[in-house]
């Protein structure tokens, strides 16, 4: 992208927002990313974040900086941790949060790990914020999770990476289960984080009903995205070394070897393997030569 070098880290959500970190700075572009709120075509410097580690991207922008976190944008559950006004219009950090190293905000819920625990806060009307209720918090809550590593919230419902029963790299769900999306085996929501049967995972992402992880070099996929029929962790085949995983509403993407694969719905190309054909089934991306 011109104007943009030395990116390390992309994020997109929300109504049509993307931002990208490139030089430990972070620049946003699309709905509502000039510095009043505007809609902007091009790139815009976020000011007052530097040394920015990572970017989250949905009603609300979050970004790490300098191991600090600020969120700002849309506020009506509290889901930037700061303040109560319905709109937060610049970055503003979320306090009681120190060596922030990872984040996650989708709909009108966050997430994030700081100094080795998870906290989550905002909309939690279906137990998605993982504290045993259903009341909006609109500070960051701890959880009850040991040694996290990574978190993913989205819609209503929210899953991480830690440590349980079966040692590390554990995966645990929480909040509205009505898809199976919490990987459990049933469709029964729930308000507190609960082990699911994928062990060794590095990586989670949750996208709409759906949610897959990185483990011990597979692909696990649950809810709307697994293949048995209880919607519990189902191994996905065709792919060895696998990395990293991302989830949409109707696509799944991961990185296996030095390659990259897609499934799911196909109708625009956005498995980007050259034809509109969905497919089930891993299809290797089609990088120009």
């Amino acid at each position: 992208m011109s104007g943009l070098e030395d990116v390390s880290a992309v994020g997109m959500g929300g109504l049509g927002r993307t931002c990208a970190i490139a030089s430990g700075d972070l620049y946003c572009w699309g709905q509502g990313a000039g510095p009043t709120g505007q809609n902007v075509t091009l790139p815009t410097k976020v000011s007052g974040l530097t040394d920015v580690r990572a970017v989250a991207v949905g009603l609300t922008t979050c970004a790490i900086s300098s191991g600090d976190l600020y969120c700002w944008g849309n506020n009506l559950n509290g889901q930037t941790g700061a303040g109560t006004d319905p709109t937060i219009p610049t970055p503003t950090r979320v306090s009681g949060l120190s060596d922030v190293t990872a984040v996650s905000t989708s709909h009108t819920t966050t997430c994030a790990i700081a100094a080795g625990s998870a906290y989550c806060w905002g909309n939690n009307a279906d137990g998605q914020v993982g504290d045993g209720t259903t009341t909006n918090r609109p500070t960051p809550t701890r959880l009850d999770l040991d040694s996290p590593s990574s978190i993913s919230t989205s819609l209503y419902s929210t899953c991480a990476v830690a440590s349980g029963s079966g040692g590390s790299g554990t995966v645990f769900c929480w909040g509205e289960n009505g898809s199976g999306q919490l990987g459990d085996g049933t469709e029964v929501s729930r308000q507190r984080p609960t082990p699911i049967d994928v062990r060794g995972a590095t990586q989670v992402s949750t996208g709409g009903y759906a949610a897959c992880a990185a483990a011990s070099g597979s692909a696990y996929c649950w809810g709307s995205r697994s293949t048995l029929p209880d919607h519990a962790p189902s191994r996905i085949n065709g792919l060895s070394g696998v990395t990293q995983v991302t989830t949409g509403s109707a696509n799944v993407c991961a990185v296996a070897g030095a390659e990259m694969y897609c499934w799911g719905l196909n109708g625009k190309g956005q498995l980007g393997n050259g034809t509109t054909t969905t497919s089930n089934e891993p299809q290797p991306v089609r990088f120009p030569a």
